[in-house]
């Protein structure tokens, strides 16, 4: 085996829930060599997502139904059999963060002169 597989023990891989009928829905994306990389990867994916939506000023709760339905799944297989990433967990808390951020600077726009 390469020394470069044995290095890069995470995995990630994405579902796409667009993916058409007589496709994999499943593509293998990239290795990384630890888990904090992996994470970061995936965070990018479903961030992509959100961001888009909440720049067109879609209310939170849409995004997150929308992720749910549409949004591509990134998945960490690593060395152990263990669940490394939720990307529906991580949406969720994800999408709530971004309001709070938008209305803090909204809040920091109102209190300029």
């Amino acid at each position: 085996m390469p020394t470069e597989e044995v290095d890069q023990k995470y995995v990630v891989d994405i579902f796409s829930k667009t993916s058409p009928i007589d496709v994999d829905p499943w593509t293998r994306v990239d290795h990384f060599s630890s888990l904090n990389q992996a994470t970061a990867f995936c965070k990018i994916v479903v961030d992509s997502f959100l961001n888009d939506l909440f720049d067109l000023e879609v209310n939170p709760h849409e995004i997150h139904r929308r992720y749910m339905i549409y949004g591509d799944v990134p998945s960490i297989n690593g060395t152990e059999d263990l669940s490394l990433f939720d990307a529906y967990e991580y949406a969720h808390k994800r999408v709530f963060n971004l309001e709070a951020e938008e209305a803090d600077e909204a809040e920091e726009a109102d209190e300029k002169p």
